[in-house]
């Protein structure tokens, strides 16, 4: 459901606030395709690239059906955002705020069957040279075959700039969420990224033996699954402070022995079946995505 071009028609929500005035900058920089604003009490003014409106309806009526709907407004503001955007047929909601309330999280679920829900609290997706949703920095990543799902923006985008070094590029980032309650799951876009013709294989950023369906499905798909595993408690991604702990172990001792074990092409992973890999470090990630590409290209 996200398999979407260039071109595709985007719609920003709550763009009166702050994080979303920096987002829309950086995503007509890159360019995507924004064709239209939402910001209660502040439709019809003019001056800006974009139109402003009060209403998604209003939008659409006037410049057509939109393809994603990407929400910036306050948590509280969030479910109405979000329930428009449903009522008006966009299929495509990319939830950037973050600390929606449970309840509207909940109730957002129960009105899209039909409807993809990326977040809240997710900083979107990043197909490099092609498409950027969010608000990911572009600079962390460059174009290439691994797809990269997370739970934490500031460790994919660590990662990613990590694998950049390399050479090691990327298909599709998709950072999922960082609230308790999401709209798609890890295991949703294992299986969205195994359709996918550009993805050779596939990281997870998380501790994917915590979650059984998120294993099960990396078992079953056709990509070779290398998963990150942080010494932190969490699901598929620690949910804070990732950058931190990432600087902290660069520092250490136990680090600079890792990347020195990296550098002589030593591996370190643990494999959980067929097909999937879990590795203590960040630091052996490069080698086991080189490993893996090279047995497909073999293969």
């Amino acid at each position: 459901m996200f398999d979407l071009p260039k071109s595709c028609r985007v719609l920003i929500q709550g763009v009166d606030r702050p994080a979303a005035l920096v987002a829309v900058e950086t995503m007509l920089t890159y360019g995507t395709n924004i064709v239209a604003e939402v910001a209660a009490g502040r439709g019809g003014q003019s001056g800006g690239r974009i139109p402003v409106f009060d209403l998604v309806e209003q939008a659409q009526t006037e410049l057509g059906q939109m393809d994603v709907a990407i929400i910036f407004n306050s948590p509280w503001q969030v479910l109405d955002a979000a329930l428009e955007s449903i009522s008006a047929g966009i299929e495509r909601i990319i939830i950037c705020s973050g600390g929606v309330p449970p309840l509207d999280s909940l109730e957002i679920l129960r009105h899209s069957a039909d409807v993809m829900v990326l977040g809240s609290g997710s900083a979107g997706m990043i197909a490099p040279d092609r498409l950027l949703l969010g608000s990911f920095n572009p600079d962390c990543f460059q174009l290439g075959t691994v797809g990269i799902i997370s739970r934490s923006k500031s460790l994919a985008c660590e990662t990613a700039d990590l694998l950049r070094r390399y050479q090691l590029g990327q298909s599709l980032v998709i950072h999922v969420g960082s609230d308790a309650i999401l709209g798609s799951t890890g295991s949703e876009w294992l299986n969205i990224l195994s359709q996918d013709s550009q993805t050779r294989v596939i990281l997870l950023l998380g501790n994917i033996d915590r979650d059984d369906e998120l294993l099960a499905v990396a078992r079953s798909i056709k990509q070779k699954v290398i998963a990150y595993r942080p010494q932190l408690t969490s699901s598929i991604a620690p949910l804070s402070d990732a950058a931190m702990l990432l600087r902290a172990g660069r520092r250490s001792q136990q680090s600079q022995n890792l990347m020195a074990n990296h550098q002589q092409g030593k591996k370190n992973g643990e494999k959980m079946g067929e097909g999937v890999t879990v590795a203590d470090s960040i630091f052996v990630l490069p080698k086991l995505l080189q490993d893996s590409l090279t047995n497909v290209s073999s293969g």
